[in-house]
């Protein structure tokens, strides 16, 4: 796995964080455009983030990345399938 790969789905988390506090700011929730920005983001990257960390909590870092990848495209095979029905 190349580490420019593996560096890129390690700041998912780090994105992760800064989102949470972003979304908690007065300022932002008194802006609807942008909370919903942030929130469609959030979702988006919280969806990797949750992958990626339930499945270093059960292999190698190694394995870890390439399951989180293959859940990430999985789940969204399925979301669209779920759509078009």
């Amino acid at each position: 796995m190349k580490p420019f790969l593996i560096q890129q789905l390690e700041r998912y988390a780090l994105r992760l964080t800064e989102l949470d506090f972003l979304l908690s700011r007065e300022d932002i929730m008194a802006d609807m455009t942008q909370f919903l920005k942030l929130s469609r983001e959030h979702a988006e990257v919280s969806a990797v983030a949750t992958a990626l960390t339930s499945a270093c909590s059960r292999e190698s870092f190694r394995n870890c990345v390439i399951s989180a990848m293959m859940s990430s495209r999985d789940s969204k095979k399925s979301s669209s399938v779920r759509r078009r029905a």
